[in-house]
């Protein structure tokens, strides 16, 4: 969510640039990036640990609990953890950034959903939650538009805060053609003014 104002910037301030990008869960993604497939990758979770990468911590992000504003918790002031998970809760895939924090989350707190729904991305999950089919918890930024139209409410529930780390990631002694090091000078004044990544 972060990456499509990026790059249209860095285009429009770059006319001649050439930006090809692609959108994938976690190991995807870092499997692509090994294979130089890709040049850089954002990512978001727990720190990726290869001795191949360099990587560099851009910011935080909050990942939320959500229902459609017509389901049961969406009616209650707060909510706890069991109360939450004894829903049928709407889940990415094994791979994603994303499931693997809310796994380690549940683990952490000894929570055991009592039916999770495995689908493919953000916006089929934002589908069916807001169809009132169950709850999810994502990034924010995933849901902040339909958080402000009310189409999708956050559900309060205290012990599910979660922070997890964005990071920008590319390999080891590669060489940053000039175009790479613009798009990390677009990330440091986007995400985190006056940080720049070095090689």
């Amino acid at each position: 969510y972060l990456l499509p104002a990026l790059l249209r910037k860095l285009v429009e301030e770059n006319p001649l640039l050439d930006v090809d990008f692609a959108i994938g869960n976690r190991s995807e993604v870092i499997a692509r990036l090994l294979d130089y497939e890709h040049d850089v990758a954002l990512v978001a979770g727990a720190m990726p640990d290869h001795p191949a990468l360099k990587v560099v911590h851009l910011d935080d992000e909050e990942l939320i609990p959500f229902g459609s504003p017509d389901s049961e918790l969406a009616r209650r002031k707060t909510v706890t953890a069991e109360e939450f998970v004894a829903q049928r809760l709407f889940v990415r895939e094994p791979g994603s950034g994303t499931r693997e924090t809310v796994d380690s989350l549940f683990a952490r707190l000894n929570l055991v959903p009592r039916e999770r729904v495995e689908l493919p991305n953000n916006e089929a999950i934002r589908q069916a939650v807001e169809a009132n089919m169950g709850y999810a918890i994502l990034f924010r930024s995933a849901v902040e538009k339909d958080l402000r139209r009310g189409t999708l409410v956050e559900i309060n529930v205290p012990e599910l805060h979660c922070v997890r780390g964005i990071w920008l990631v590319y390999r080891k002694g590669q060489f940053l053609s000039a175009a790479i090091r613009r798009f990390f000078e677009a990330l440091a004044v986007e995400v985190d003014e006056g940080q720049r990544p070095t090689e």
